[in-house]
């Protein structure tokens, strides 16, 4: 059931966050990556660092509200979470931004189906992901 992206959706999304969110720009430029010579997902990613979460408490506090990682305005986005750090995590307008329904769909839940989650929905996004991933 697992669709893999494809090289066009992810070069496009790419591009899209490179252009509008300093953070990722950043992140391409010191792993000498440009948006129009991108190669397949698994050719790239190895070469990105990985952000630890003090960096991007760090970069979130010297350039709020997201550390540039956010394209996009306010308007963009459905809903700010605050985790520990604190860090500050965003949820998407897309229907199931989190991406959680295929694997909802893979175990068998979906519209219709009787879902008891005990996440609470105060700072959190687990239960809107589960929300979103079921319904």
């Amino acid at each position: 059931m697992y669709r893999r992206i494809s090289d066009g959706e992810f070069a496009a999304f790419l591009s899209t966050a490179y252009s509008g969110a300093p953070a990722v720009r950043r992140l391409l430029d010191e792993a000498g990556l440009r948006p129009n010579e991108l190669g397949p997902p698994e050719a790239v990613l190895p070469r990105l660092r990985v952000t630890r979460k003090e960096e991007l408490s760090a970069q979130q506090q010297e350039d709020p509200p997201f550390g540039g990682w956010v394209s996009g305005g306010m308007s963009s986005l459905r809903r700010v979470f605050v985790s520990p750090g604190p860090i500050y995590n965003v949820e998407g307008t897309r229907p199931d931004d989190w991406g959680a329904a295929e694997a909802f769909r893979a175990a068998g839940f979906g519209p219709g189906a009787l879902v008891l989650h005990t996440f609470t929905y105060h700072l959190s996004p687990a239960a809107f992901m589960i929300e979103a991933g079921v319904l």
